[in-house]
């Protein structure tokens, strides 16, 4: 999780560790700003408590900026399956809701599979494949807790934050499931700058349709 302390406005402290969220090393009052992306409020146990130790570390005058998933509403729940090459190399993926949380399920292929060609295609498909486990070499299961706009604005202002704005993210995946590998291509090369365009944009973009929401306070 990025910090910026006020002695060094212009460099981040970078914080790695394995150690709980609710225990930061921190004196209270100690920061000016909390940085944190990655969903980080979707996979902690408790989110909570997360901000209420990020707003114990802020000064005063401090201000909060971090995502977490959206529940978007008015849509079916389905299950979108598909083969990607991931950093241990091909992989089948599952990803469905069940109980107000995504669930993510990743089968680790062996290269020598025979849906490695499509795993390198990031190819979809509508059914789990029946031979599957045969080349599974491991499986993983992922939970990440979704929020609706409402619910991240009462758990900042909860824990102590005001003047919370919630701004919608993630649009611009949508773009990546284009057929036109131009348009793709273009959205990868600009994302970061694309992402600061959807920032300001975010009070004339629709909350419902975003993949993540953005808290600031």
């Amino acid at each position: 999780m990025p910090v910026l302390p006020r002695a060094a406005a212009t460099e981040a402290l970078v914080v790695k560790s394995r150690k709980p969220y609710l225990c930061l090393p921190f004196r209270d009052s100690s920061f000016d700003a909390i940085i944190s992306r990655g969903v980080l409020l979707s996979y902690v146990v408790d989110p909570k408590a997360v901000l209420a130790e990020s707003h114990r570390v802020l000064r005063p005058t401090g201000q909060i900026a971090m995502d977490a998933m959206n529940w978007i509403r008015g849509r079916a729940r389905t299950i979108s399956r598909g083969f990607q090459m991931t950093k241990d190399g091909p992989a089948y993926t599952e990803f469905f809701v069940s109980s107000g949380r995504q669930v993510k399920r990743i089968y680790n292929l062996k290269e020598d599979s025979p849906y490695t060609a499509l795993a390198s295609q990031y190819r979809s498909c509508a059914e789990r494949p029946k031979d599957l486990r045969k080349y599974a070499v491991s499986t993983t299961k992922y939970e990440a807790r979704l929020f609706t706009q409402q619910e991240l604005k009462a758990l900042a202002e909860d824990t102590g934050f005001t003047d919370v704005r919630i701004a919608p993210l993630g649009q611009l995946t949508y773009a990546l499931r284009s057929e036109d590998k131009t348009l793709k291509d273009f959205v990868v090369a600009n994302r970061h700058q694309l992402s600061r365009l959807m920032l300001l944009l975010g009070s004339h973009l629709r909350h419902g349709s975003a993949l993540h929401l953005f808290i600031m306070a």
